[in-house]
């Protein structure tokens, strides 16, 4: 992957591309990565699992520390952090990379708050830098 085209400012991690002959979206040609970084300041402490949803390669780190490594080719699915703990109103780094070589592409990022079910993470706790 190349050469930067752009920065734009997402509403959460919850994106799908379809694969199309249409040169205005993602091409069966179309290699790309994109890498999300901000913050999130989640609303109860305590240890989560950041989970991401997707197929290709994905990467996550949280306040500097890998905590999913699927950077190889994979059909879509779950990976998982281990348990992190993560405190109540203070601003944790977050980092994703995630890399599409063909096909379709999919990338959502979850987490299983305390005493919840696993849910995509609102956009109302990740902000930018």
């Amino acid at each position: 992957l190349s050469s930067f085209q752009g920065r734009r400012l997402e509403d959460g991690v919850n994106q799908t591309w379809i694969s199309t002959n249409d040169r205005n979206v993602v091409n069966d040609r179309s290699n790309f990565s994109i890498r999300y970084t901000g913050v999130i300041v989640p609303e109860v402490s305590g240890n989560y699992i950041i989970s991401t949803y997707s197929d290709k390669r994905v990467r996550v780190w949280i306040d500097g520390v890998q905590v999913i490594n699927a950077w190889s080719n994979h059909n879509e699915r779950f990976d998982d952090s281990p348990s992190i703990s993560l405190t109540a109103g203070q601003a944790h780094l977050i980092q994703i990379d995630y890399a599409r070589t063909n096909g379709d592409a999919t990338i959502q990022l979850y987490w299983t708050v305390p005493g919840q079910s696993q849910g995509l993470i609102p956009a109302r706790v990740l902000f930018p830098e």
